[in-house]
């Protein structure tokens, strides 16, 4: 039965209303408009607010944004988050593909599992670390670079603080001396020690000056001619008045040594000597090492200034060890300085070089306080004369 007013301002169809002012209202019992906007079809809600709201029970929008497809939750804020429910985006950042993290921040972070940059800085490829802060550090597995100086080729170490080390796994050069070619040994500490194979050695030097008629005298005059350095005489002399230990480590020899101090006025103020052994027998001085150790491969076999330090310091309590330098070879012994030691290199020498090599690293070798000098004064200013201490200096062989 039909009811309801003309001119399709009401229409109800078996006392359901159909049209309010030719607007659908209901089909089957059901709110399909309001305002005639679409509601629900199948008594789904579908519109509000002229937004699509549910398809198929499902959430479709929210704001106008699309929410969910087929149940998953695609996006927020209008940016796509998920695909078949795994995380794409996050502020519009591509996160993840296949499960896989890419990017955090837009970089690139990983590809097939593999972590690929950090801070924008490629770190790993196929699986293998490629770079540190930007420097090469590995290819194929092995180690290439440390703080930007090559170390290995074909797992054969290169260098170390810039120096050539090996070639052929035969060693070459050792703080910047050549030490072996083709397997022979040709220096040490600058010095020739074999020529066609044939070992020359420092007694060889001494021969040569006896053969060629050098008076044991001509040799002292010279040494005794080499003047300490600026300031050296105070230091020694207020270190020892503090009661203080004064330990000497140097690759010379002990008849240059002591005649030097003895010179200088310096024989009863050093506490001890750590020198290669020296003797004259007929006029001609031979000359034996300080010691035959293995143990550390930094240093010549004849001396390593850290062991002999620590055999100096074995018996002795000493609350800080200062150590003033200014050699390759007395590098050794600062990296093994504890953290409230002082080390004094010389400005502009080899371990002044060294030193700032290795702070300017990720990695500092030395933990001891540096206090770079050219006077020795500036050594006096920084120690404090109230601390049971040892100040070793070295003094360079002539």
């Amino acid at each position: 039965m039909l009811e309801g007013p003309v001119d399709d301002v009401m229409v109800t169809v078996d006392d359901v209303i159909v049209k309010v002012e030719g607007v659908i209202v209901k089909v089957d019992g059901v709110i399909v408009t309001v305002d005639g906007v679409i509601v629900t079809v199948d008594d789904v809600m579908v519109t509000v607010d002229d937004v699509v709201v549910t398809v198929d029970d499902v959430i479709v929008t929210v704001d106008d944004v699309i929410v969910k497809v087929d149940g998953v939750i695609v996006t927020v804020d209008g940016v796509i988050v998920k695909v078949d429910g795994v995380i794409v985006t996050v502020d519009g950042v591509i996160v993840t593909v296949d499960d896989v993290m890419v990017t955090v921040d837009d970089v690139v972070v990983t590809v097939d599992d593999v972590i690929v940059t950090v801070d924008d800085v490629i770190v790993k490829v196929d699986g293998v670390i490629v770079t540190v802060d930007g420097v090469i550090v590995k290819v194929d597995g092995v180690i290439v670079t440390v703080d930007g100086v090559i170390v290995t080729v074909d797992d054969v170490m290169v260098t170390v603080d810039d120096v050539v080390v090996t070639v052929d796994d035969v060693i070459v050069t050792v703080d910047d001396v050549i030490v072996k070619v083709d397997g022979v040994i040709v220096t040490v500490d600058g010095v020739i020690v074999t020529v066609d194979g044939v070992i020359v050695t420092v007694d060889d030097v001494f021969e040569h000056a006896y053969s060629a008629g050098m008076h044991p005298d001509d040799i002292l005059d010279s040494i005794a001619s080499m003047q300490p350095t600026p300031g050296m005489s105070r230091l020694l002399e207020s270190l020892a008045a503090a009661g203080w230990d004064i330990l000497l480590l140097t690759d010379a020899n002990t008849v240059f040594v002591n005649h030097w101090l003895k010179t200088h006025g310096f024989e009863d103020i050093v506490t001890e000597v750590v020198t290669n052994r020296a003797f004259w027998e007929r006029g001609r001085l031979f000359i034996e090492p300080c010691m035959h150790q293995q143990a550390c491969n930094k240093c010549p076999t004849n001396l390593c200034k850290s062991i002999a330090l620590a055999q100096f310091c074995a018996s002795r309590d000493y609350s800080r060890i200062v150590y003033a330098g200014d050699g390759r070879n007395d590098y050794c012994p600062t990296t093994n300085l504890p953290a409230n030691g002082v080390v004094f290199p010389r400005r502009g020498y080899p371990l002044h070089d060294l030193i700032k090599k290795t702070l300017a690293s990720p990695n500092p070798q030395v933990k001891a306080k540096v206090v770079p000098w050219e006077h020795c004064d500036s050594i006096l200013q920084e120690i404090f004369p109230d601390e049971k201490i040892i100040a070793t200096l070295n003094i360079k062989q002539a």
